[in-house]
């Protein structure tokens, strides 16, 4: 028996995101399963994923219908009201999750909660050889949004405050190449293919995120697998996966000092360092598989 399962988008806005997203869900599922996108919900499918609950029409939510927060819910960037997204997730059958504070931040939904968090390539443990350099290499590896979502601000505070020996690379689409021009730490990098963002981990000794709020991001598993020290802001999936030393608060002293300490301490920390709870792509797909197979 063959099932069409409708990734619902809601909008026509392209995103990279999603399409990755979705690509590898159908990269290891099941032979019965096939995927279809659609703006709409098609009235013929079997199975509806959603992940853009915010934009989606709450006359538009067929019975078997499932549901990706791609974000923190108290993110206001991303919707206007509170109580109309807590409505629509209400009205999915199952609603996923990325990381434990948003799956506790919604338990009003009961047992339609469900975790599965971003994983990363396997392919990225190849990288565990890094290619000689003599700078110390910090990364974000993002889009670039105009509005300052990712944290940009406090991200060059941060970088004015390190010293010059550390090299800052954006990784991403839309990151302006003028930005090379605040400083001769900053490089500028616009990725073609996901095996392009592969190859640069190889280089990279430490991933900042300075995103106020987030609902991953993917960056987070893929940049411990891969090898490198993470510090972020105590967003997504951070907390389920970093140590409290890794963690950044938004006081520029005790964070420069924090990152710092593990770059003088570099060669240590990473012989050291365990990341737990990383998942593979293929066991989300998998896990995905098994939500499906619970709707029918």
């Amino acid at each position: 028996m063959t099932v069409l399962i409708n990734h619902v988008m809601s909008t026509n806005v392209k995103s990279s995101i999603f399409r990755d997203f979705i690509f590898r869900i159908k990269e290891n599922s099941l032979s019965c399963f096939q995927h279809t996108v659609s703006i709409e919900p098609k009235s013929y499918a079997d199975i509806y994923h959603f992940h853009r609950p915010q934009k989606c029409d709450i006359e538009q939510i067929p019975e078997k219908s499932l549901v990706t927060l791609h974000f923190d819910p108290f993110d206001f960037r991303q919707h206007s009201s509170m109580e109309e997204l807590f409505q629509k997730l209400s009205l999915f059958k199952k609603v996923v999750f990325l990381n434990q504070n948003s799956f506790e931040q919604c338990s009003f939904l009961g047992e339609k909660r469900v975790l599965i968090p971003h994983g990363y390539d396997e392919r990225l443990q190849l990288r565990q050889q890094k290619k000689p350099h003599f700078t110390f290499n910090v990364a974000v590896i993002s889009r670039y949004y105009s509005d300052g979502r990712k944290g940009d601000a406090y991200l060059f505070d941060l970088l004015a405050g390190l010293p010059n020996d550390i090299r800052l690379y954006l990784v991403g689409n839309c990151w302006p190449k003028r930005l090379e021009k605040r400083s001769k730490q900053i490089y500028v990098i616009h990725p073609t293919s996901y095996y392009d963002i592969i190859r640069i981990y190889s280089a990279i000794d430490m991933v900042l995120i300075t995103s106020p709020y987030e609902g991953g991001p993917a960056c987070l598993p893929e940049a411990l697998a891969a090898g490198c020290l993470v510090f972020s802001s105590r967003s997504g999936m951070a907390e389920d996966l970093l140590d409290t030393r890794f963690l950044l608060d938004y006081n520029l002293t005790s964070d420069i000092n924090k990152i710092l300490m593990a770059k003088s301490l570099f060669k240590n920390e990473i012989e050291n360092y365990k990341a737990h709870n990383l998942i593979t792509w293929e066991t989300v797909s998998h896990r995905y598989n098994c939500l499906y197979q619970s709707m029918l």
